[in-house]
C-alpha cells in the first residue's frame, strides 16, 4: 500500500496524527503490529486454551460488534490478517492438542463439538473455522470502525508510536549535539585529530540516516509491487466470476475446477462440490440438473444435463464459491491447469441464454 500524503505529513511532522491513520496506512499498522500487549489493557481478552487465538465470533464478542464486520475486514485485507498468522483449522486439527472431539447432536450436520481441558467447548463446522493469533487481533482492531474497542486501540497505540518517536528523535539529537560539542572543544583546542574522529562520527551518523531512507524506500517499492500484482490477480478473478470465457468453458475443465476446489475448501468431497454448485445454478439461473435427470428414462451422469451454453454458470458458482470461503480464485483455476493467463475482452462475452 502506497503511503497516503496525509500519512506522510504525520510522519514528518508537518499534520497532527489522529488515531484514524492506521486505517488508511499500512505502513502505520506494519510499524505496531507487536504491540500486542495493548489488547488485554484495553479489553481483557479470553483466548481459547493451547492455540492462544480467537475464532471469528469471539472476535466480534471482544469488539462488539458482528460477525459480518469482522469477515468483511478480513475479506479486503486478507494478506495482511494471514501474513500475521491466520489459519483455518479443522476439527482434526484439534486432536493433537488433547481435545476430545465429539460428534455434535442437534446441529447441522457436518459439525463437530471441540471440548477443551479447561472445558471449553468449541463447534467447529467441518471445513473448518478460522483462527486469528494475537497480531491478527491486533490488527483487527487498527482497521475495524464502529467498534468502541477498536478505536481505544488505535488510541493507545498512537499514544505508543508518538512517545516512541519523541524518544527516537530526541536520541538523535542528543547524539548530533555531543557530536557537535566534541567538535567545538577539539577546534578550541587546536586538536586536528579530535576534529576529524568529531567529523568521522558525523559522516557515520549520516550515512546511518541516508541507509534507513534508502531502506525504507525499497520497503515502499516492494509494497508497491505486491500491490500491483494483487490488483492484476483481482482483475483476473472479477474477469472469471463476471464473464464468459469460452475457450475453456467446458465438462473436462469444470470437473478438474472443482476437484480442486473440493480439496481447497471441502475436505476433497467431490461430490457434496458438485451438489452445492447444482443447489446454487437451480437457485439463481433456474438451471435444475436434478429435475432434468429425473424426467430422462437413460441413467447418465448429472454432468451429461448441462448445456453447452449453461457451463460458464458452473464457473461463475466456483468462482463465487471460491471467492466466499476467502480462496484464491487465480490459484484455483491454475491447479486446474486452466490457463487463463492469455485473457482479454475478445475472449470473453456476458452469457445471454439459460435453460
Amino acid at each position: 500500500m502506497v503511503m497516503t500524503k496525509d500519512t506522510r505529513q504525520m510522519l514528518m511532522g508537518d499534520k497532527d496524527m489522529t488515531p484514524d491513520i492506521f486505517l488508511g496506512s499500512k505502513e502505520m499498522r506494519d510499524k505496531c503490529i507487536n504491540k500486542i500487549e495493548l489488547l488485554d489493557k484495553v479489553k481483557q481478552i479470553f483466548l481459547l486454551p493451547e492455540l492462544e487465538c480467537l475464532t471469528t465470533k469471539q472476535m466480534a464478542d471482544y469488539f462488539e460488534v458482528g460477525t459480518e464486520a469482522i469477515q468483511s475486514q478480513y475479506k479486503r485485507n486478507k494478506n495482511e490478517f494471514d501474513g500475521d498468522g491466520v489459519i483455518l483449522k479443522k476439527p482434526s486439527d484439534f486432536k493433537s492438542l488433547g481435545c476430545s472431539a465429539r460428534t455434535t447432536q442437534n446441529q447441522t450436520r457436518g459439525s463437530t463439538t471441540v471440548v477443551f481441558e479447561d472445558g471449553t467447548e468449541l463447534l467447529i463446522n467441518n471445513c473448518g473455522i478460522k483462527c486469528f493469533p494475537k497480531r491478527a487481533i491486533l490488527r483487527m482492531g487498527m482497521l475495524l470502525q464502529g467498534s468502541r474497542v477498536s478505536q481505544e486501540i488505535r488510541t493507545q497505540l498512537l499514544n505508543t508510536f508518538e512517545r516512541a518517536t519523541v524518544e527516537q528523535r530526541t536520541q538523535t539529537l542528543d547524539e548530533e549535539e555531543y557530536i557537535l560539542l566534541d567538535m567545538m572543544r577539539a577546534y578550541k583546542k587546536h586538536d586536528i585529530t579530535g576534529v576529524l574522529a568529531a567529523a568521522n562520527k558525523q559522516d557515520e551518523m549520516n550515512k546511518r540516516y541516508i541507509n534507513s531512507l534508502k531502506q525504507e524506500n525499497t520497503n515502499l517499492e516492494k509494497e508497491n509491487e505486491k500491490v500491483t500484482s494483487d490488483n492484476k490477480a483481482l482483475t483476473v478473478a472479477n474477469d472469471i466470476y463476471a464473464k464468459d470465457v469460452l475457450k475453456w468453458a467446458d465438462r473436462a475443465s469444470a470437473n478438474r475446477a472443482v476437484r480442486v476446489m473440493a480439496n481447497m475448501f471441502f475436505g476433497g468431497k467431490f461430490e457434496y462440490a458438485w451438489n452445492t454448485i447444482y443447489k446454487e445454478m437451480a437457485y439463481k439461473y433456474g438451471i435444475v440438473v436434478r429435475t432434468r435427470a429425473a424426467l430422462d428414462t437413460r441413467k447418465r451422469s448429472l454432468l451429461s444435463y448441462i448445456k453447452d451454453n449453461e457451463w460458464i454458470y458452473v464457473f461463475r458458482e466456483i468462482a463465487a464459491l471460491c471467492n466466499q470461503n476467502n480462496g484464491n480464485i487465480k490459484k484455483l483455476f491454475s491447479d486446474a491447469k486452466i490457463d487463463i493467463s492469455n485473457l482479454d475482452s475478445s475472449d470473453m462475452q456476458l452469457a445471454n441464454t439459460s435453460a
